[in-house]
């Protein structure tokens, strides 16, 4: 075999291989991600599947991030309190029994639960009065 032979089979094959690197890397590009939980949110972060189901693979607190992976995905759940306010007077209080009106202010508050349990049940929500 002669010495241009050689090194013609040698760059052939660092071809080869630098095209399946590159390919490789497309591929993990191209399916990988790095789901975002925001400030004030829980994120539900779920594995994906080619051929079946996806299937629960953490939960998150924000602000973070679970890093590059493959097939990953985030519902972000926010769990920010929020308050209402509203107030019953004038032509919008409430008429008692013996036909007196009654003004008075309400306020709710309202807050996710923050946890897995809460996460996986979609953040289930609580009154308190405050």
């Amino acid at each position: 075999m002669s010495l241009f032979t050689r090194a013609r089979a040698a760059v052939a094959g660092a071809a080869i291989s630098l095209l399946i690197v590159v390919g490789s890397i497309f591929i993990w590009l191209m399916g990988s991600s790095n789901p975002y939980t925001p400030a004030g949110y829980v994120g539900y972060l779920t594995k994906g599947a080619f051929i079946g189901q996806s299937r629960f693979y953490g939960v998150q607190r924000g602000p973070t991030s679970a890093g590059r992976g493959w097939l990953l995905d985030v519902s972000n759940i926010s769990i920010t309190p929020y308050t209402y306010s509203e107030e019953f007077a004038g032509d919008s209080s409430v008429m008692s029994r013996d036909n007196l009106k009654i003004g008075f202010r309400v306020h709710t508050r309202v807050e996710g639960r923050c946890g897995p349990r809460a996460a996986v049940h979609g953040a289930v929500q609580h009154h308190r009065r405050s």
